[in-house]
């Protein structure tokens, strides 16, 4: 059963080897990941702490798609065949993360039908959430999104992909 850490529902000997394949990484709050458009080498783990992704507008503000906390996955998209990242992604708080090469993500993938499922069921989840942001945007006023904005705060799912 899908729990909300991509990191919890790994058998305890498959989460040991993929912490194995990978390097840890300290990031302090405001440090990226990767920025947009970088090429995709690597999932990121998520041990402690939390990972902003956002867009970068026009004007150059800086537009959330979602916070990954403490055992969720970021940058898995580097294992799909995606060239490059189209997000951005900052440490939202001092973290600890695992730095997996993509390549390596990828043979265990193969390797682990159970790890495939569990990324698919991410993106997935991403997807749903993206979803619900563009339909809130065009079928919801300000002050209706705000006030959406702050019940999900108030409830810790603002945003968020646990992971």
């Amino acid at each position: 059963m899908k729990s909300d850490s991509f990191l919890d529902d790994l058998k305890p000997g498959l989460r040991a080897r993929l912490t194995r394949l990978g390097k840890p990484v300290a990031k302090r709050r405001g440090e990226l990941l990767y920025a947009s458009g970088d090429e995709g080498r690597t999932v990121w783990l998520v041990e402690q702490g939390r990972v902003r992704l956002y867009v970068l507008a026009v004007e150059g503000r800086k537009l959330v798609t979602a916070f990954v906390g403490a055992g969720g996955l970021v940058g898995e998209a580097a294992v799909s065949g995606a060239p490059h990242h189209t997000t951005f992604a900052e440490a939202a708080a001092d973290s600890r993360l695992i730095a997996v090469p993509a390549a390596d993500f990828r043979r265990m993938m193969l390797d682990y039908p159970a790890l495939t499922l569990r990324v698919t069921q991410e993106l997935a989840e991403r997807i749903r959430h993206a979803e619900s942001s563009a339909e809130s945007l065009v079928r919801q006023s300000a002050s209706a999104r705000m006030a959406a904005l702050l019940l999900q705060l108030t409830r810790g799912k603002a945003g968020e992909v646990r992971g």
